[in-house]
């Protein structure tokens, strides 16, 4: 069972508000190329590195792994709300990376999803079906975030490789410290009262002992333990 956080005065209003429990839908992010933009080919590169087609093997696991995470998700939602063509109006996405939501955040979905993105385009499924989508982030994080990651690759050809990771790594644990309280409250504010949260976040992330203990978690896919 997990710890739950101290309530501040948001949560605690939302959940005085509601004694009907709250879902999250928790799925760990894998990333293809299609979500890297201009990042993609210095990753390639790195990957390209290790062994004869590994960056070609990586995105065809990448691929696979979302079949089967669309495949679960949208028969869990199937099995709560009730039936295959049943409205998604009652689900609410947080999308690792997006700090808009609404009409901006639609529209960013789109871009993303014609590149080929296997997370965007599930998220724009949810979305085509009526789901809401929350602003998940704070955007000055995230752009220092970039150049890290920009800063971070570079280094990874440099003759200072070394000295350049370690302040890397150093920075990089304090900024997913702070979007992680964020994500968690942007989560306990705006889910509402028998709402389904679905959350695409990367695996790096710690954000399930922030949440408040009315929200129920729910893994997709199913941790192989779990599957019987």
């Amino acid at each position: 069972m997990r710890e739950c956080p101290a309530e501040d005065g948001d949560n605690l209003g939302r959940a005085a508000a509601s004694k009907v429990p709250r879902e999250l839908i928790y799925v760990p992010i894998a990333h293809s190329a299609a979500d890297m933009g201009s990042l993609a080919g210095e990753l390639q590169r790195a990957w390209e590195q290790r062994a004869d087609a590994a960056w070609e093997r990586h995105q065809a696991e990448v691929a696979e792994y979302w079949r089967r995470v669309r495949d679960e998700l949208l028969g869990h939602l199937q099995r709560k709300l009730g039936a295959p063509c049943a409205s998604l109006e009652r689900v609410r996405i947080y999308q690792d990376g997006l700090p808009v939501g609404g009409a901006k955040a639609r529209q960013i979905v789109e871009e993303v999803a014609a590149r080929g993105s296997d997370n965007y385009l599930l998220v724009k499924t949810l979305l085509e079906r009526g789901a809401h989508i929350e602003a998940a982030e704070q955007a000055h994080l995230l752009k220092e975030e970039y150049e890290l990651v920009r800063r971070g690759l570079a280094a990874h050809f440099s003759v200072e490789a070394g000295h350049l990771q370690e302040q890397y790594r150093e920075r990089a644990a304090a900024l997913l410290n702070q979007r992680d309280e964020f994500i968690a409250r942007a989560i306990a504010r705006t889910l509402g009262p028998d709402e389904i949260g679905v959350l695409f976040i990367g695996a790096l992330h710690h954000i399930l002992p922030r949440l408040p203990c009315d929200i129920s978690v729910t893994f997709i896919p199913t941790p192989p333990a779990e599957q019987a």
